[in-house]
């Protein structure tokens, strides 16, 4: 899993800063053959602020390695929108589903 903010990765619950930038560590777990990331958006994690698709984009063209998105998940237009882009392999949504913003109803039609 890797917490993100700002492209660089965070550690130790989100408090400690690193200078290492998430392409660079991504790549990394690339070459040791890791099979899926988890990748956090923190900086929009639990704001509904939508999905930082430009930085995913990114990651993708990059690295060979499926990502499960987490971070910024407002509606169901952005899970759309990451499917259709194929951004993702999987995806985790907490606020917008408690607070009813994405229904379970919506999410079983869609997948």
């Amino acid at each position: 899993a890797l917490d993100v903010r700002n492209n660089f990765l965070a550690i130790k619950g989100w408090v400690k800063q690193t200078k290492i930038k998430v392409m660079d560590f991504s790549k990394k777990l690339e070459d040791f053959g890791v099979s899926r990331i988890i990748y956090t958006d923190i900086n929009r994690d639990g704001t509904k602020k939508g999905v930082n698709f430009s930085q995913l984009k990114k990651i993708v063209k990059k690295v060979n390695i499926p990502l499960v998105v987490s971070g910024g998940v407002s509606n169901i237009k952005d899970i759309r929108k990451l499917h259709k882009a194929q951004l993702f392999n999987g995806v985790i949504i907490g606020k917008a589903i408690y607070d009813k913003s994405i229904s379970l109803n919506e999410l079983k039609k869609f997948f």
